[in-house]
């Protein structure tokens, strides 16, 4: 109630709507320069890791998009003069925007620490932050957002770990002064 007015259906002790339709969009920045990393770096990490960023994004999407296909009451969305004011929308759970910023700042905080996991971290929080405040998820879909997003993320890295170190393995197999093959 300290966000919604049943009585006359309208928001208020809110952030402005401009907050809102900034946060939905802030999300696409880092994807986007870190994406492109998975062609632009001369780092054979750095293009690893930002070709998971863009193959992992879609599994993000899709899965949270599985998620809000089922009608449960955690997938109702706070009251909001955006929605029906007879019944409460469904779609809330988990947030999406709130999966993938968690799930970029994961994966890059896995790989390269705190220099891209706490301005990524920041967005995040930032997101889920404005998401509350502006009525459109409630706590319990941020988190889970949050959480689906940083299950991702590990995966994502664990994937680049496995691939960096089949890379890395190499085979030099020689024979010694006695001709019996050596490793």
């Amino acid at each position: 109630r300290y966000f919604y007015d049943p009585v006359h259906h309208k928001n208020k002790n809110q952030l402005p709507h401009w907050c809102h339709d900034a946060c939905k969009l802030m999300i696409g920045f880092p994807i986007l320069f870190l994406g492109s990393q998975a062609f632009l770096s001369k780092e054979l990490e750095m293009r690893e890791t930002s070709r998971m960023l863009l193959l992992g994004l879609p599994f993000v999407i899709w899965g949270k998009t599985l998620i809000k296909k089922f009608k449960f009451d955690a997938c109702l969305r706070p009251w909001n003069e955006k929605f029906s004011c007879e019944k409460r929308a469904y779609g809330g759970f988990p947030s999406g925007h709130v999966s993938e910023a968690t799930y970029t700042a994961v994966l890059y905080g896995m790989r390269y620490g705190p220099a891209y996991s706490i301005p990524l971290g920041l967005l995040a929080v930032t997101i889920g932050a404005t998401f509350i405040s502006c009525n459109r998820h409630l706590l319990s879909q941020v988190v889970a957002g949050a959480g689906l997003g940083a299950l991702y993320g590990v995966a994502a890295n664990r994937v680049i770990d496995d691939k960096l170190r089949e890379r890395s393995m190499a085979f030099n197999v020689g024979v010694d002064d006695n001709g019996y093959p050596s490793c």
